[in-house]
């Protein structure tokens, strides 16, 4: 016959359960922090182009990944462009300009989705910040789409705010700078894939110094 365990005992072995229980939850609470972390810091800005058509926010192209994101037309009519911002989680705001040759004129740009935006799309090196009122928990965004009616060959590029920002604001309201951007090609000029490798891949520094 056993003897009885020491209170003392027992206590001392609870309390080493529940240390084990927290120590494994702060574990994972920082895992998933470092994952939406990384994620934010990894976010990857392009543009999706197709064939003009009257568009509207409910019929936005459906781009979840990189392989969804078409970055060349061959056609000279006019076209659809929608900057997307992918490789993300956790967003409260986009923040994301576009490029085009001058030559084409104006862009008529309808963002989508958005509680609250700041500025336009109209001209080339114009920009616009998306807000939501609450975190936003997505792998992609297509933050709108812009008419444009190209009358030669180009590429229609993302493009920095004034204060050099292109990219996404987490959940903490840290933004974080694109890590890379790619750039979409019509009328016979290519595309940049965003699938593709580093020799395709522009890195935010290297576009930065495009415009310096």
């Amino acid at each position: 016959m056993f003897g009885k365990v020491p209170v003392e005992t027992i206590l001392k072995h609870k309390e080493g359960d529940r240390m084990r229980i927290l120590a494994l939850l702060l574990c994972l609470l920082a895992a998933v922090f470092a994952a939406s972390c990384l994620a934010a810091e990894a976010n990857k800005v392009a543009v999706h182009v197709q064939r003009h058509t009257n568009m509207n926010c409910a019929g936005l192209p459906i781009l979840e990944s990189c392989a969804d994101i078409r970055y060349t037309y061959d056609g000279c009519d006019d076209i659809d462009v929608f900057p997307v911002v992918y490789d993300i989680y956790g967003v409260t705001n986009v923040v994301i300009g576009l490029d085009w040759p001058a030559s084409w004129g104006s862009c008529a740009f309808t963002p989508c989705g958005f509680d609250l935006q700041m500025s336009d799309i109209v001209y080339p090196g114009d920009w616009v910040s998306g807000a939501w009122s609450e975190c936003r928990h997505m792998r992609s965004c297509v933050v709108g789409f812009g008419w444009l009616a190209p009358s030669s060959g180009g590429r229609i590029c993302p493009f920095p705010n004034p204060g050099g920002e292109l990219g996404v604001v987490d959940c903490d309201l840290v933004f974080h700078s694109a890590a890379a951007v790619f750039c979409a090609g019509v009328c016979g000029a290519d595309g940049d894939s965003p699938c593709g490798g580093a020799s395709e891949e522009k890195t935010w520094g290297s576009i930065k110094s495009m415009y310096r």
